[in-house]
């Protein structure tokens, strides 16, 4: 039975070979998975790269200001994307995945999730990606534990699953976690707690972008 409120994702995510997660906030963590062919089950999904994304260091900074670093970042991963490990907004077919956060935040942290989650979705469909999202308890369970389990228990089972990664950041781990989520997901046809398709390049009102050249600045 499918759960109530939760959108299907469709079949030609099958075919998804990259997922650049997000873990949304003041210190947002990504990661990027290269997905294994579905029909290879002796094949392990991979981290490519991790980090964080830190937007501004001091209280007085601009809501604005850290929004639009958010932006650039992403622009710039996106653009590596393309040209790197995906070859162009027609090629590999990619997905972004982000933490999908419901419960209750205070009203600073929940502006700022809010405007940072805005900015990856208009983002993810002027490239091209689908969209999912994945809960809390989805990227916790990847990590091998309850639902409500604290975030210190997945830094130990962070460091016991990339011993060499040296990590050591909530939010980059949360983001490794978020893409492992959703490549599994993926692989068994279950239900992310929201989806988006990707817009289809072939009508021509909707063109996916390509991210050739920098940002002009305003």
């Amino acid at each position: 039975m499918k759960r109530k409120g939760i959108e299907t994702p469709p079949a030609a995510l099958a075919r998804v070979q990259f997922i650049l997660a997000l873990d949304p906030g003041l210190k947002t963590g990504w990661a990027l998975l290269h997905l294994a062919p579905l029909e290879r089950r002796d094949r392990e999904d991979q981290i490519v790269e991790s980090g964080v994304w830190k937007l501004g260091g001091s209280d007085s900074e601009a809501r604005g200001e850290r929004f639009a670093a958010f932006d650039d970042l992403l622009f710039d991963k996106l653009a590596e994307l393309q040209h790197g490990f995906i070859g162009g907004p027609q090629g590999v077919p990619a997905l972004l995945a982000y933490e999908n956060v419901l419960q209750r935040q205070a009203p600073y942290a929940a502006r700022m999730y809010g405007g940072i989650l805005g900015l990856a979705l208009v983002n993810a469909r002027a490239a091209g990606f689908a969209v999912a999202g994945v809960s809390p308890g989805q990227a916790k369970k990847m990590a091998g534990f309850k639902g409500n389990a604290k975030k210190g228990l997945l830094v130990i089972a962070a460091r016991t699953r990339w011993p060499e990664a040296n990590l050591t950041d909530e939010n980059e781990i949360d983001a490794r976690f978020i893409a492992l989520a959703a490549g599994d997901l993926i692989r068994r046809g279950e239900n992310f707690s929201h989806f988006e398709a990707a817009p289809s390049c072939s009508r021509s009102d909707t063109p996916t972008q390509s991210f050739d050249s920098p940002r002009a600045s305003v």
